[in-house]
């Protein structure tokens, strides 16, 4: 089974090891970049100064897709490479990309469904048709049946087309787990605080190890910068008096019950604001995700959260096309994300291209930034050959790797998740939900969990093992319980409490099983429970005078 190096192992052949590529940054691009790299026989390092997927890849909409939206701006070849790459990593990754449709009601009569069916085809065209199924016209009842949210906003018909959804977090660390397989070290909290330098490159850096203080040499002949948002910071450790590359966009999202929503496809509707833009709601696993917007940031890149402001954006939206009364005490949780977008001469992030760019910098380091979830494929490879771009390098394989865990189709694993639960005497929902979310690695962490003691539900009604929190403690470098609760599970996003309560009875079995004291797992949790708050701004902050509403 595909694992990530134990901290200290990693550590020390980060120590040890010379690397033909040094990646620097632990999202999706980096992992991205690590895996394309490994595929093609190098040696490959990556460090990351938080958590894995910590910045913006745990904070995206969640969506693989191809970015209908982007048709309007022209983008024809950004919109035709993203359909591509959904189309593929489906195939790649099954039980983490899941096909989804989505369904955008007509409400302005037949010159508004024209324009949209019209987008439509262009789409299913640049994805040469081979999406789930090609666009078409539905009527109001397979709206109201699918979207029964809506209520009695439900038009007379409505247009429905399939793009992905996925768990950001969970593809990052199965890219990293499949780099890891292929040679590839990588090691989180771990920040890079000096390049090393000789002849005038940058060959290498220094790397302090924040949990422990250790800091090693990690020797590597070539340098990629795959820090997102956070790109400039590494650009101005190179090139002191460069430019800044980058405008950070916010996008904030609600997350809302099925009771509270009940919809079971993505819906597109218009912002209440006239300001042209859409917004979806999208159901995710036992939650619904309502966003997004898209503000340039003014407020610093490492507390980002929601804004009131951003919440009554969202609310509006949300109350006035289906008829609700929400406020933000409503919502489970809320999140924000920074999209790295590049800077351009446009007023409005929302303007703003999503491609992605390359460059080299003057001591040779290579920065990739900008793109978007679905292209990460594509944006390590043209990371892995613009650093190498003076030697002949095997071809890229990883259109053809499997992620982990992905090699069984999903309905065959769910099946036998299910059976094999009923066989240790446990709820068959339970092994089905583990092998859905983790491919054949679900089937083991089902069986270590039941021998543990930890196969139960942390929280009723979520999908989240006892279990999980342990493998990620001992096999995916977690570094405590903030890191499984937020990014091993996703519990931060679809709990109210991000999962504390539930997590509270098992700290004694977590604590032989991973031999920290108790009272050290539960400074953890408390040191989760601030940062949660600090994420979710004011939004659900229980102390305000008065709620937000729309």
């Amino acid at each position: 089974m595909r694992r990530l190096l134990p901290r200290e192992k990693a550590l020390e052949r980060l120590n040890e090891g010379r690397f033909d590529l040094l990646v620097i940054g632990g999202g999706i691009t980096g992992a991205g970049v690590a895996l394309d790299g490994a595929s093609r026989g190098l040696r490959v390092a990556l460090v990351e100064r938080g958590d894995y997927s910590s910045g913006t890849s745990s904070r995206s909409s969640k969506m693989i897709h191809g970015g209908l939206r982007y048709l309007e701006h022209l983008e024809v070849g950004l919109v035709r490479e993203a359909v591509r790459e959904r189309d593929l990593l489906r195939r790649l990754a099954p039980h983490l990309v899941r096909p989804l449709p989505f369904v955008a009601p007509v409400v302005r009569g037949r010159v508004e469904a024209a324009a949209l069916s019209a987008g439509l085809w262009a789409y299913d065209l640049l994805s040469l048709f081979r999406s789930v199924s090609a666009h078409r016209t539905v009527e109001a009842s397979w709206v109201e049946a699918r979207a029964p949210g809506l209520a009695g906003r439900v038009p007379k018909e409505a247009l429905v087309w399939w793009d992905c959804v996925t768990d950001d977090s969970r593809l990052v660390l199965e890219v990293l787990k499949t780099a890891t397989a292929l040679g590839a070290v990588t090691l989180n909290h771990a920040e890079v605080v000096e390049f090393l330098t000789r002849a005038g490159r940058v060959v290498g850096a220094v790397v302090k190890e924040r949990l422990g203080g250790e800091s090693v040499r990690v020797w590597a002949r070539r340098v990629v910068n795959a820090t997102g948002v956070w790109a400039d910071r590494l650009r101005a450790m190179e090139d002191p008096g460069g430019p800044p590359l980058l405008v950070p966009a916010r996008g904030a999202h609600l997350v809302f019950r099925r009771q509270d929503l009940d919809v079971r496809v993505g819906v597109v509707f218009p912002s209440a604001a006239g300001d042209g833009r859409r917004l979806f709601a999208l159901p995710w696993g036992p939650v619904v995700l309502v966003g997004t917007t898209d503000e340039r940031e003014e407020g610093g890149l490492d507390r980002v959260a929601p804004t009131p402001g951003d919440v009554r954006y969202i609310l509006h939206a949300l109350c006035s096309y289906f008829d609700l009364d929400l406020g933000a005490g409503d919502a489970v949780a809320s999140f924000a994300g920074l999209r790295p977008l590049l800077a351009g001469e446009k007023e409005r992030t929302a303007d703003l291209s999503r491609r992605h760019t390359v460059l080299l910098g003057p001591l040779g380091m290579v920065t990739i930034t900008g793109g978007k979830l679905t292209t990460f494929r594509r944006m390590a490879r043209d990371a892995v050959e613009a650093a190498f771009h003076d030697e002949a390098l095997p071809p890229s394989r990883t259109a053809s790797i499997a992620l982990a865990g992905s090699r069984v189709p999903p309905e065959q694993l769910e099946a036998e998740g299910a059976s094999l639960a009923s066989r240790l005497g446990l709820a068959p929902e339970l092994g089905r939900e583990l092998a859905a979310r983790r491919g054949e690695e679900g089937l083991e962490i089902l069986v270590w969990s039941a021998e543990r003691g930890l196969a139960a539900w942390v929280e009723p009604g979520l999908p989240w093992v006892v279990g999980e929190l342990g493998w990620g403690l001992l096999h995916e470098q977690a570094a405590g319980l903030g890191d499984a609760l937020a990014r091993r599970t996703r519990l931060s996003l679809q709990s109210r409490d991000g999962g504390l309560s539930g997590t509270l009875p098992f700290l004694p079995h977590l604590a032989e099983l991973t031999g920290r004291a108790s009272p050290s797992l539960e400074a953890e949790l408390r040191e989760y429970a601030a940062k949660l708050k600090r994420e979710r701004g004011l939004t659900l902050n229980p102390n305000a005078e008065e709620p937000v509403r729309a």
